[in-house]
């Protein structure tokens, strides 16, 4: 069965732009995925003690009936052709892909903690987010939802950021 997924996606180092357009190429043409949609591009401050450029960010949706490992594996290929080298957290990067949700579902490995542990807590996601939709079923560790207002959540996330995202044509 096809689920809804979410992808957060950032990078600030290089060709952004040019890097962003392979990935939604890529995504788009990754076999067992359809529906693909992407958000307005918004540029955002890096939350970062190192100084660097500021990131381009979006969130794409789509569906698809890939497990979440395969999906997981496929996403860091895509990382790894367009550049994407191993550095500490919060350094400059050209390109970073986060799942956000997939579907309804919870999913802890290893690897993966879905969903991502920090979604309801950033700008750079919750702003993107907001050009789907208002609401969103959230999955829970216990195994229940909660249906989550985006827009709450960026008053909430507000108090603890001294920026907003804006919107930049790409």
């Amino acid at each position: 069965m096809k689920e809804k997924i979410f992808l957060g996606i950032g990078g600030n180092i290089g060709d952004v732009k040019k890097t962003f357009d392979n990935v939604f190429s890529a995504i788009q043409n990754t076999p067992g995925i359809s529906n693909f949609s992407r958000s307005q591009c918004y540029r955002t401050k890096a939350e970062s003690d190192i100084d660097q450029p500021d990131f381009l960010n979006c969130v794409v949706q789509f569906s698809s009936d890939l497990n979440p490992n395969n999906l997981f594996s496929i996403l860091e290929e895509i990382e790894r052709s367009q550049g994407k080298v191993k550095k500490p957290k919060n350094a400059p990067r050209k390109i970073d892909i986060d799942i956000l949700l997939y579907g309804s579902r919870y999913v802890v490995t290893k690897d993966l903690l879905i969903p991502h542990p920090h979604f309801l807590n950033r700008l750079f996601v919750l702003v993107p987010f907001l050009d789907f939709q208002e609401q969103v079923v959230f999955p829970k560790q216990d195994g229940s939802v909660e249906l989550v207002d985006i827009r709450e959540q960026i008053k909430k996330a507000k108090k603890n950021c001294d920026y907003y995202p804006c919107k930049v044509e790409v």
